[in-house]
Order: structure tokens, then C-alpha cells, then sequence
């Protein structure tokens, strides 16, 4: 009786130890289940919120490149050969600075079909069709309304983000966002920038992976597959990928954004989201999907019960406990810290390119100095709040006689000028000081807390330097003549007239000379 008794015994502890095996496991799977919930869930949230904003300020800079002056004046006389350097100038000066851009190109609205020479060849331009690009005429006279982000602008759109698609180029995966050109209401363009999928996957879905086989990818409505760490799958046609695809756009369109799916006969666990995007202004939506192979989940699992049934035999169940909370909690710890770091590089990623897009907007392209329209901004600010005593003077200075130089000389000898011009302006004045060129060969200048007499004679070096400067090319001195106006309370506009009219009296005198109001 007491053998059978140790043996019921016996039996009892093996099967609780069992049970207690089991439901640990059990437990241990919902956990791991839990953490790849959580971990591809903040994954996901910080990608679409990054990608939501990262697509806006794609928004802002082609709604600022349509509506640049060099641009503008483009689309209004499309035939004239100076306005197409000059823009093409612009476009590539900023596909300079974002390299990751496919093209920049301009199509022109037109009733009648015109021509424009590319490397020796004349090509047809249509309706809609690219006048400039920024891939040296690759992509001139193409285009055209079948585009949907070309058609959809023409229909009235605000802007317009197109499907994937393979460009018309060099047939690598790429998608445009459109602009209208305005003038006075009136399309007379459109502007685009085309951002390559290659670049787009290696900000926002290559650094994001978990394991051997997690990783992040994006789809969207139409069934493609459009930004993937393994580049062949990308608008691949392959019916496996587009069937899969379509499943998961279905799940989350239903609201299940977690759930599990076959791929290639391997079972996987799914994690996705809807970007949150205006869908009047884009061809397709997109979701952002993280994924994982369950049999990676779980491996450290299986291996862990047999651990523990071990344990569990040999020791206790004490041990198997404090051992699985330690390993949850450094693996909760390594998660987190990879979240932040993640995080941090995306913040700064966005930080720098709003610093140089801000600067872009303030500067002319060809000196660098500020441009028209931050002369004003500035100028408004300074005024503000100003009291009548406070010393402003604002200063406008004009080449003289620049049309016979460009004329007699070329625009890129009369570029040479204005740059030589805007050199001596920034050597001769203090760093606080605005410089600006205020438009063609003028240039504006903002001088506060110096007396009118310190200011006048300021500008006196500054004529003679520019007049002793010489020029290979040009058998004279060059000159500009130059207003000056203290500010005596009124607005930023009518200041700068006041600068204005004392530079035509200059010119008016004999040029060469500097001609104030201060009496």
C-alpha cells in the first residue's frame, strides 16, 4: 500500500510538473505573440507617422518649385530659350540637393503643339507634355494627359500623388507629385517631383527588421507590392505576391490589423495600417505591413519547454520562473532602446532636410544672397514694433548699364557681374546686415544702429570697390548707382520706394554716385 501510495504520488508530481510545463509554454507563446503585437504595432505607428510627414514636405517643395518665379515666367513664355535655361537651371540646382529625385521636369499647357531643340534634334512639345526636365532632355516632349498626374492636376487638383509606377526614363519603380503652375487662376504648367522607390525603401524600410525574418514593407490598393527589402518583389507580376497583397489590403481594410497569413507555404504573423493620406489627391492607397515567420517566434520557445521540463525534473520551478522574467526583461530592454534609437535617426533625418528646404525658399540661387520676398519679410519684422528714433536705412543699388553688357558681353559674362557685385556687398558689411538681391541686376541692402553719415560713407567704399573692379572680357569699369533712405515711420513698401526713386535720381545725375533724401 505505500508503494502504490509513493507511486500515485510520483505520478501526481510528474503530471502537475507536466501541466505546469505545458501552461508555462502556453503562456510563453502568448507572450512572444504579445511582443511581435507590440513591437511591429509601434514599427508601423512611427512609419506612417514619418511617412505621412516626409510626403507633406514632398508637397511643400513642389508647390514651391511651381510656384518660383523662374517657373512662372517659364509657363507664361514657353518658347523663349533664356526662361528654359534659366528654369532648367533652378530645377537642377535643387535636384542637386536631393539627389534621391528621378527628375524634375515642367509640362506646359499649349493650344498648339510647339518645338524645342534637344542636343542638336528638334522635338515636338504638346498639351501637357515636359518643356525642362533636369536629365538633359531625356524626358522632353513626354508626358501628356494619360498620366494620372498630369491628367488629375488639369482636372483642377490642388496636387496629385501617382501610383508606382516604372519611369518613363529608366524604367526603375518611381512616383511623381504634382503641382499646378497658377497665374491669376489660370493652369498655365504643371511641376512634379519623382522620388525613386530604391531611396524611399532605404529610409523607411530597410532599417526596421526583427529577428532573421521580420521586416517591413509597403502595398497599396491596386495590389503592388511598392517598397520591399527584396527589390525583385517591387510592382512585381508575379500572381503568388499580388494574391497575398490583395488578402492583406483586404484584412486591414476590414479593420484586422493583425492577423496571420500563408506566403510561399510559410505561415506568418502580419501587422498593418492605412497611411493616412487624402485619397482624392492620390491614385492609390498605401499600407505600411511589418511582418514575421512564426516558426522564428516560437523557436526560442519550443527550446525554452525543453529547457524547463529539464529544469523543472532536475531543480525547480523557481528557477524556470526567475529565469524566464530575467529573459523577458533584457529582451524588453534591447526592443526598446532599438525603437529609440530608430526614432531619434528619423527625427534628425527630418529636422535637417525642413533646415535646407527653409533656407532654399529665402535664397537666390545664382549669389546666394536673400531674395526678393524675405527682403520684405525681413524688413516687416525689423519696422515692427519699432520706434520712429531707431536707426533703419535701406539702401537699393543697380548696375549700371547692365543691358549693354549683357548684350555686348552674353548673360554669362552679365552673370559674372552680379555675382563680383554681390561678393563686394558681402565682404564690405557686417554678418547682421541684409543682403539681397532685390531683382535682375538690383541688389537691396538693410542697415540698423549705424548714424546716416556712417551709413552714407559705408556705400561710398562700397561704389569704389565695385568701380576698381575689372573684367577680362569687358573693356571698362563696371558701376552701379545707388538710393539711400532713412526710415521715418512708415511701411516696409514705401520705404523701399523712397530707396528706389533716389536710385533713378543717381542714374538721372549721371549714374556712378550715391543720391539720398536725408536733409
Amino acid at each position: 500500500m505505500l508503494k502504490k501510495n509513493h507511486k500515485s504520488f510520483y505520478l501526481l508530481v510528474i503530471f502537475i510538473l507536466l501541466l505546469s510545463n505545458v501552461v508555462s509554454v502556453m503562456h510563453i507563446r502568448f507572450v512572444k505573440k504579445q511582443e511581435f503585437i507590440e513591437t511591429s504595432e509601434q514599427y508601423v505607428q512611427q512609419t506612417t507617422s514619418m511617412l505621412a510627414f516626409w510626403i507633406e514636405d514632398q508637397i511643400r517643395i513642389v508647390e514651391q518649385v511651381a510656384s518660383d518665379d523662374r517657373i512662372v515666367s517659364l509657363c507664361l513664355d514657353p518658347e523663349d530659350e533664356v526662361k528654359q535655361v534659366l528654369a532648367e537651371r533652378f530645377l537642377k540646382d535643387l535636384h542637386g540637393k536631393y539627389p534621391y529625385y528621378e527628375n524634375l521636369p515642367v509640362s506646359i499647357m499649349l493650344d498648339e503643339t510647339i518645338t524645342r531643340e534637344v542636343d542638336g534634334e528638334l522635338v515636338e512639345i504638346a498639351n501637357g507634355h515636359f518643356l525642362v526636365d533636369t536629365v538633359n532632355g531625356e524626358t522632353v516632349g513626354k508626358g501628356g494627359p494619360e498620366y494620372s498626374y498630369i491628367r488629375e492636376i488639369m482636372k483642377g487638383k490642388p496636387y496629385y500623388v501617382s501610383e508606382i509606377y516604372r519611369s518613363i526614363w529608366r524604367e526603375n519603380p518611381i512616383f511623381v507629385i504634382s503641382a499646378p503652375v497658377q497665374v491669376e487662376d489660370e493652369l498655365k504648367g504643371i511641376a512634379f517631383v519623382s522620388p525613386q522607390m530604391d531611396y524611399f525603401t532605404e529610409i523607411f524600410v530597410d532599417p526596421l527588421t526583427l529577428g532573421k525574418t521580420g521586416y517591413m514593407f509597403l502595398v497599396d490598393s491596386s495590389g503592388a507590392t511598392i517598397a520591399h527589402n527584396n527589390r525583385d518583389l517591387i510592382l512585381s507580376d508575379a500572381g503568388d505576391s499580388k494574391e497575398t497583397v490583395d488578402n492583406i489590403v483586404s484584412k486591414i481594410e476590414s479593420g484586422e490589423n493583425f492577423f496571420e497569413a500563408k506566403y510561399n507555404d510559410t505561415k506568418k504573423y502580419y501587422y498593418g495600417m492605412k497611411l493616412n493620406i487624402n485619397s482624392d489627391n492620390s491614385e492609390n492607397d498605401m499600407y505600411i505591413v511589418f511582418t514575421q515567420e512564426k516558426v522564428e517566434i516560437y523557436r526560442s520557445v519550443h527550446g525554452f519547454a525543453l529547457a524547463s521540463l529539464i529544469v523543472i525534473l532536475i531543480a525547480s520551478m523557481l528557477i524556470y520562473r526567475l529565469f524566464s522574467l530575467w529573459s523577458q526583461y533584457q529582451y524588453q530592454k534591447l526592443r526598446e532602446q532599438h525603437l529609440i534609437d530608430a526614432n531619434n535617426n528619423l527625427e534628425i533625418e527630418v529636422k535637417k532636410r525642413t533646415r535646407e528646404l527653409e533656407d532654399m525658399t529665402k535664397r537666390d540661387s545664382m549669389t546666394r544672397l536673400y531674395n526678393h520676398a524675405y527682403i520684405y519679410e525681413y524688413l516687416n519684422q525689423k519696422l515692427e514694433g519699432a520706434v520712429q528714433s531707431k536707426n533703419i536705412v535701406v539702401a537699393i543699388l543697380d548696375i549700371d548699364d547692365f543691358k549693354a553688357i549683357n548684350d555686348s558681353h552674353g548673360h554669362q559674362i552679365g552673370d559674372e557681374v552680379i555675382k563680383s557685385v554681390s561678393d563686394v556687398l558681402m565682404s564690405s558689411l557686417r554678418g547682421h546686415d541684409l543682403i539681397g538681391r532685390y531683382g535682375g541686376e538690383e541688389f537691396l541692402v538693410v542697415l540698423c544702429d549705424l548714424d546716416f553719415n556712417q551709413c552714407l560713407n559705408i556705400f561710398e567704399r562700397i561704389r569704389k570697390d565695385i568701380h576698381a573692379k575689372t573684367f577680362d572680357e569687358i573693356d571698362h569699369h563696371i558701376s552701379v548707382s545707388i538710393g539711400m533712405s532713412k526710415w521715418q515711420g512708415e511701411s516696409a513698401t514705401d520705404l523701399i520706394k523712397r530707396a528706389d526713386k533716389m536710385m533713378y535720381k543717381a542714374k538721372f545725375f549721371g549714374k556712378n554716385q550715391i543720391v539720398h533724401d536725408n536733409i
